[in-house]
């Protein structure tokens, strides 16, 4: 403060600016924000580099030699020459950036916020947020989404709706992407609220975002429905004299995030009747994202269908979902369709492209912050090492994987990885691990618990039940055994191939006929081909 205080007028001046400029600061800015003229500005600087307040960093550029000097400076403005300084900062930078604001978007927004000016600071934040959210720095994106709806109640009231409502649902969108499930619909309920009845598109899309939230909390099916089908109600029946392609493009979403929502509930009569009657205007009046997402829907109604036996049509859907989006299509909304090729060709029996199909989709995820798509290409990639033998790297994704899930909250995954980690105890046992068989069983069952609270049967619980079957049979505990060998061949999960069906369908049934020898022999011919084919 003493060394302040020697300045000369203009040259504190300066220093005030520049410390409301921030640590950092250039001549440009400060000759547009500065009331000086150049030969003032000048020697004001001239005797701030000499008294050593400011350095020169190169060409344009100066910093304070201490942030205690900056700091100094800054509180010794007055509340209202602060909030003037920032104004008068405010506007230099948009002048000196007019052609590309998006790039000091967030420093502007905080000049403005500080100048008392919520309207401008609340335009540029959702700037910033949006320039965050294409690189994917969700962090900032957020944090300039929640300042900005902060500054809201500072807005008349004529222009505080319109604004918190796209603010809103720009702040769920974020925090879907980061499966925070019940933060991302109170923002949609938030916007919903700000919505007017006249726009009945976006109430739409409200309504299907917030059954989107639901159905990932993995909800009752009748609690999603309930949302889309208030979406539907809202938009009305199609009318392919519609001109308007807002209207069609939220039809279109409604009806394929409904054909999601069959399928993970093990609809598929009522998907594929489903997908007869809206296939048609999809493929008129969709986008190219919108048709994609209609192939992936056939894929999915065709391996269910066919229990995830290998299935080129299932796989041709998958190729044909993904050749559809355009090539400069952006990670978010490739990487879906990137695991689901990945997805079936791992069924297939393609593992060498299913685990480069995957670990893309996987590099996708990880790039654009999606948590819950990261679980599933971890919890597949698994499956990919099992089954070849790869002990070490099924390991390490399966620990990477519960990780993942955990965070996600996805219990279906949860179980994955865990009944992965039940593989490798089972692989790893021997007699110089002898708490190999009893980890194996442990986080086996605790696999098959995990799936149990889940909402809907996971169709995968071998992962699961091979090691308990082969812990079971190692002890000599046949009758352990059996209940676990009884739900392989269940409808609810993965078909079987005939040739491992078969020895198992004999060992249950002279199991049920009091033959516990040849049901014991049986058992472990099934175990025996499972791990020969690379099945277990």
């Amino acid at each position: 403060a003493a060394r302040l205080a020697q300045l000369s007028p203009p040259a504190r001046g300066t220093v005030e600016l520049a410390a409301v400029i921030g640590r950092a600061f250039t001549y440009g800015v400060l000759a547009r924000a500065t009331d000086l003229g150049e030969d003032s500005l000048v020697a004001a600087l001239d005797e701030c580099w000499r008294r050593r307040i400011i350095r020169e960093q190169g060409g344009e550029a100066y910093d304070f030699s201490h942030d205690k000097l900056r700091e100094a400076a800054y509180a010794g403005l007055s509340r209202a020459r602060r909030r003037w300084l920032h104004g008068r900062v405010a506007a230099a930078l948009a002048q000196m950036h007019a052609a590309d604001l998006e790039r000091v978007a967030g420093v502007l927004a905080g000049h403005y916020e500080a100048a008392g000016q919520p309207a401008p600071a609340i335009a540029c934040y959702g700037r910033a947020a949006a320039a965050a959210r294409r690189v994917y720095a969700h962090a900032e994106a957020q944090a300039a989404l929640e300042r900005a709806i902060r500054l809201l109640d500072a807005l008349p009231a004529a222009d505080r709706c319109a604004q918190a409502a796209h603010l809103q649902e720009a702040l769920g969108d974020l925090r879907e992407l980061l499966a925070q499930h019940g933060l991302a619909r109170e923002a949609y309920a938030a916007a919903l609220a700000c919505t007017p009845d006249a726009d009945a598109v976006a109430q739409a899309r409200l309504h299907r975002k917030i059954g989107k939230t639901l159905e990932n909390e993995r909800a009752g099916y009748e609690q999603v429905l309930a949302e889309y089908a208030a979406a539907g109600s809202l938009l009305g029946a199609p009318d392919d004299g519609r001109a308007e392609a807002a209207w069609w493009d939220e039809w279109c979403q409604v009806q394929l995030d409904r054909l999601i929502l069959l399928y993970w509930w093990r609809r598929p009569e009522e998907m594929a009747q489903r997908i007869g009657e809206v296939r048609p205007l999809i493929e008129q009046h969709g986008t190219p994202a919108q048709r994609a997402a209609l192939f992936g829907s056939l894929a999915r109604l065709t391996g269910q269908s066919c229990r995830y036996a290998p299935s080129d049509a299932a796989l041709a859907h998958a190729r044909a979902a993904l050749a559809a989006f355009p090539p400069a299509a952006s990670p978010e909304a490739r990487a879906p369709y990137q695991f689901a090729l990945g997805f079936y060709l791992l069924w297939h029996g393609d593992l060498a492209e299913a685990e480069a199909e995957l670990r893309t989709a996987l590099a996708m995820s990880e790039q654009i912050g999606d948590i819950s798509q990261q679980a599933r290409c971890l919890a597949y990639l698994v499956v990919v090492h099992r089954r070849q033998g790869h002990v070490a790297e099924a390991e390490t994704y399966a620990r990477r994987g519960l990780a993942a899930a955990e965070a996600a909250k996805m219990l279906d995954y949860s179980g994955a990885a865990l009944a992965g980690l039940a593989w490798v105890a089972w692989q790893r046992s021997s007699a110089a691990s002898p708490a190999g068989p009893a980890e194996a069983e442990r986080l086996a069952q605790a696999a098959l618990t995990v799936w149990q609270g889940h909402a809907f049967p996971y169709p995968f619980h071998w992962q699961a039940l091979w090691p308990l079957i082969g812990v079971a049979l190692a002890g000599e505990r046949l009758a352990d055994a059996i209940p676990h060998a009884r739900q392989l061949p269940d409808p609810a999960q993965q078909a079987l191939p005939s040739a491992l069906a078969r020895p198992l369908a004999a060992a249950l049934a002279t199991w049920d006929a009091g033959q516990p020898a040849a049901a014991l022999d049986l058992l472990q011919q099934a175990l025996d081909l499972a791990q020969q084919m690379h099945l277990d």
